[in-house]
């Protein structure tokens, strides 16, 4: 009889565990508004719906914003991992 080979760890298991805490983390802050800083230099802020094992991000009343100031109004937008920088939360808890 056939088996399957085991399942491979990707990367290092430390990595995944850190990775796990901050999904967990982020996960606790669904319905709050966060602030992504994009490596593009862009500023996103917006209210966390969802996000994935890859980080990408689900915001619903999202805004670009300079300073303080609005600049484009998205309303829901999805946000690619790789695109993510920074992930500000709110400062409290």
């Amino acid at each position: 009889m056939w088996r399957h080979p085991p399942k491979r760890q990707i990367g290092n298991p430390s990595m995944n565990a850190v990775n796990t805490s901050i999904l967990g983390l982020l996960s606790r802050f669904r319905g709050r508004r966060i602030t992504v800083h994009l490596k593009s230099q862009s500023k996103i802020v917006g209210r966390l719906v969802d996000l994935d094992d890859r980080l990408n991000l689900l915001l619903d009343e999202a805004e670009e914003v300079t300073g303080d100031d609005p600049v484009r109004r998205y309303g829901k937008i999805l946000i690619r991992g790789n695109m993510v920088g920074i992930i500000q939360l709110p400062e409290r808890f």
